[in-house]
């Protein structure tokens, strides 16, 4: 019976960014050109991206000169799937530029009705499953146990500290429950 003390909300980041281009290259093979639909998306995970204007919470408009497209497979990756706005302006933008198909890795599927948009229109969607949805096909289960067990304490600090799985810049945030306790 083991017991964890001492783990007192302390947060840290974990990204199922390199299980999702993992997954993309295996189906699509090395040539996919991986894009974020905005300059958000490029902040957190250090991938080029569009430049976006949001007109509303439905509209949005991307632009961008030095993208070339044309014949290729492009794969966006995102956080989040909410109405689906953002990355069916993505879609039109690829498309217009030439894309022979359009991917979608997304990390959180919050909308059923943005999903469905999503799958309607592109040639595939890597949706991990952070939230209990149908379509989700990627499993952080893993991540996210060896994140836990990677938690561990510094020698200067009562705080736990982990190595983050991935690259790139903001992560998801996970916090540690106060005291985390295996009892029987």
């Amino acid at each position: 019976m083991a017991k964890w003390r001492g783990l007192k909300n302390t947060p840290f980041n974990i990204s199922a960014i390199p299980l999702l281009i993992k997954r993309i290259k295996e189906d699509f093979s090395q040539d996919v050109l991986l894009l974020s639909p905005d300059k958000g998306g490029k902040r957190r995970t250090k991938i080029p991206g569009l430049k976006k204007k949001r007109i509303n919470s439905f509209k949005v408009k991307q632009f961008s000169s030095k993208i070339i497209a044309k014949g290729k497979i492009i794969g966006v990756v995102d956080d989040i799937i909410g109405t689906g706005g953002t990355l069916l302006r993505f879609y039109e933008f690829a498309k217009n530029a030439g894309a022979e198909k359009i991917i979608a890795l997304i990390t959180h599927g919050v909308l059923d009705t943005g999903i469905k948009k999503i799958k309607k229109r592109f040639t595939k969607l890597y949706l991990t499953n952070t939230i209990d949805k149908k379509e989700a096909n990627v499993d952080i289960t893993d991540l996210i146990s060896r994140a836990l067990a990677g938690a561990k304490r510094t020698p200067f600090s009562s705080s736990p500290s982990l190595r983050s799985a991935g690259e790139g810049g903001r992560r998801n945030k996970f916090l540690l429950p106060s005291r985390l306790r295996l009892d029987e």
